[in-house]
């Protein structure tokens, strides 16, 4: 297993280098066990709440890593999902598309349930462009009814 702790490593409370944590992500493999992930995820999810800043930088890291998670076939862990949906409840917004596509990337990956509320209460926002809405709605209907399996597509395609 590689170092957890690189090339964003954030002891000191200060942002880690994001773009250089991305690069890393990127760099891992599509078949990466969830015990390799777990220390990418907790080493992100700490630094956001050591230091919160640039969500959209986060949203591409999370995203990342929300594939890899989605090609181990394994769920991420109940702490993981339960600390990652916090996170989308508390960047989410539907007027951003650095945020929003990664977000809703990562909520089908993970089959994050408890951020489904997020989701058609802004396909139900008169505020909310038009187009979105449609597409958080294709979203969802691909997605199914809960609970989310993230592999649902592998299943219907085999069927």
């Amino acid at each position: 297993m590689e170092n957890p702790r690189s090339p964003g490593d954030s002891l000191s409370g200060h942002m880690p280098d994001l773009s250089a944590e991305l690069d890393a992500l990127v760099a891992l493999p599509e078949g990466i066990d969830t015990a390799s992930l777990d220390p990418h995820w907790q080493r992100l999810l700490d630094s956001w709440d050591a230091a919160p800043g640039h969500p959209e930088k986060y949203a591409q890291c999370f995203h990342e890593l929300a594939l890899r998670q989605w090609h181990s076939y394994e769920r991420a862990s109940e702490s993981i999902q339960r600390r990652v949906a916090i996170w989308i409840s508390g960047v989410w917004t539907v007027h951003s598309g650095p945020i929003l596509d990664p977000c809703v990337g990562i909520i089908g990956s993970l089959g994050l349930d408890s951020c489904l509320a997020l989701i058609r209460s802004a396909i139900d926002d008169p505020s909310v462009a038009p187009s979105v809405a449609l597409d958080l709605q294709r979203e969802t209907e691909r997605w199914g009814d809960p609970p989310l399996d993230p592999w649902r597509d592998l299943h219907h395609d085999a069927e």
